[in-house]
Order: C-alpha cells, then structure tokens, then sequence
C-alpha cells in the first residue's frame, strides 16, 4: 500500500478535475474568471488572445496552491507515520481514514450530504477572497501568479477530496500528494481557459449532470482506497485482475 502513486489514478483525478471544473469551477470560480478576463482586457480591445500570458500566469499560480496543498497534507501523512508507526498499520489507516472523508465529501458534492457547505463556508474563503479581489487587476506577472495562488486555497469541496489521495496511497514521499493535486489541477484548466475567453457555451443542466459524475469518481476512489487499507490490515483480500492491483 506504500508503493508510489499509480499512473492510473492520475487519469482518474485528472477526469475528475475535468468534469469537476465543467460542472463545479465554472460556477464556484467563473465570476473571479470572468472579473480577472475583463480588467486584463482593458486596454487590449478586440485582441484576445492577448489574455494568455495573464491566463498562464494565473493558472500556474492556482496550480502551485494546489501542490503547496498536496504536499502539506502528505508531510501530515508522513508525521503521523513517524510519531505513531510502524508504517504498514499508519498507512492502511490513513488509507481508510481518507477513504472515509473522501465518501463523505463526494457524497456532500451531490447534495445527500452538507458538508460541501461546511468546506467552502470555512473563515478562511473570506480571507482568500479578499487577496483575489485586490489582485484582479494586476498587470505583473507576481500579481497574476499570486491571484491564482489565492485561488489555489480557496476552500472547496473537490480539492479537500483529492488533497486526500496523496498521503492516504504514501506516507514516506509528499511526491504523491503534489502530483495527485497537480494531475487534478490541470484537469480543471481547460473548461476555465474557455471560459476566461468568453467560449463557454455548457448549459446549467449538463454542467450538473458532469458535477454529478465528478462526484460519483471521487466516492469511488474513496471507497478503493478504503479497500485498499481493509486488505492492507488483513481484514479484506486484495482484488488483482491481471497485472493490476484494484485495492
């Protein structure tokens, strides 16, 4: 259970971004997309793609806060697996443990359960907000990189999920935990790029429907990993289909 994070599941969380940012950013963070496009406009009439240095910047912020996220929740990980040990037992209860949250809070993306609400009403969102507003019509690079910064640790529900994945497959490298949130964060870009340049044309209905699938990958990543810690403590078999270890 303490092998490096598996290619597959950067796929995974890569899709999930995906449909995540079709169906959750494109609500949550479209207006700050759209603020950000319109000051970055001014006085770049008529030339849009004038917008993809700003755009670059901005998203490389996001992404850093993401990894930053990645990386504290995996160095958790690691210290709970050094205070408490041995490493096998930690790691099959992070892996159930993070599990668990993951359920819940895919369960909450979809509304059966609220703590969606509890993720993103947290003190801290006022705070990131208020950075990002003072930032929306910064013309340098460092102003552009930090308003995506801000945005990287803006509370919602799926980065909470995926921060989870990390440490809950590997406690003794946050080399997981980082590239977990990095193949998340670049799923999310593409639906926010098309949107910052005014091509968004998903209608509220479909964007659901996609949040919902997103919701559906997240509950079922939790319940693996929650597998993959049962069969870790002997509770349960490993299931292996071929080369592939499922949990």
């Amino acid at each position: 259970i303490g092998r490096p994070l598996d290619t597959r599941y950067y796929l995974v969380l890569f899709v999930t971004g995906l449909l995540t940012s079709l169906g959750h950013c494109v609500g949550m963070c479209g207006g700050i997309i759209v603020a950000y496009a319109m000051q970055q406009r001014q006085g770049r009439p008529g030339r849009p793609w004038q917008l993809s240095g700003p755009f670059v910047r901005y998203h490389a912020g996001r992404l850093t806060g993401y990894a930053i996220l990645g990386a504290g929740f995996a160095l958790l990980g690691s210290l709970a697996a050094q205070v408490i040990g041995p490493v096998a037992d930690v790691q099959a209860w992070i892996a159930l443990l993070a599990g668990g949250l993951m359920v819940v809070l895919g369960l909450g993306l979809v509304g059966v359960l609220p703590t969606r609400r509890w993720v993103e009403g947290i003190g801290l969102g006022h705070w990131v907000t208020n950075t990002m507003r003072r930032l929306l019509a910064a013309r340098s690079w460092r102003g552009q990189f930090g308003l995506g910064l801000a945005n990287g640790f803006l509370p919602c529900g799926p980065v909470s999920a995926t921060a989870l994945a990390g440490p809950a497959l590997n406690v003794q490298s946050v080399l997981p935990g980082v590239l977990a949130m990095l193949a998340f964060g670049l799923g999310t870009v593409p639906a926010l790029l098309v949107l910052g340049y005014g091509a968004s044309t998903l209608n509220v209905r479909l964007r659901g429907r996609l949040f919902r699938l997103a919701a559906v990958l997240v509950t079922l990543v939790g319940v693996q990993l929650m597998l993959r810690g049962l069969a870790a403590l002997g509770v349960a078999p490993h299931l292996v289909i071929g080369p592939v270890m499922v949990w």
